[in-house]
């Protein structure tokens, strides 16, 4: 009776022992995806502060790129306005032309 509670207590510490040595190799496996995950974790957050100085610098340029064409816009207006003060309704042009020396 003794050899075969002996028997059953080896078997049972071998299973435990293999237990033992699968949650080893789990943990192992785990700890090893975990600092896969940190160092990926660390490369994803410079990645994205660089990504974010990124549309920080073109929110700028779209800023500046917007005032550009307002003043662009505004000296067309300005030309437009110019422009049409200084044209010569077409009889005056024809007048000119004959009263040119030469003519």
């Amino acid at each position: 009776m003794i050899q075969l509670e002996f028997g059953k207590l080896k078997k049972q510490i071998e299973y435990l022992d293999s237990e033992r040595n699968n949650d080893k190799t789990i943990i192992a496996a785990l700890q090893n995806k975990l600092e896969n995950l940190d160092t990926e974790n660390t490369t994803l957050r410079t990645r994205l502060a660089d990504m974010e100085s990124e549309i920080t610098r073109l929110n700028t340029l779209m800023a500046k790129l917007e005032q550009f064409e307002m003043e662009v816009s505004g000296l067309r207006t300005e030309t437009a306005k110019q422009a049409e003060s200084l044209k010569i309704p077409p009889r005056s042009i024809h007048a000119l032309r004959e009263t040119r020396p030469g003519n």
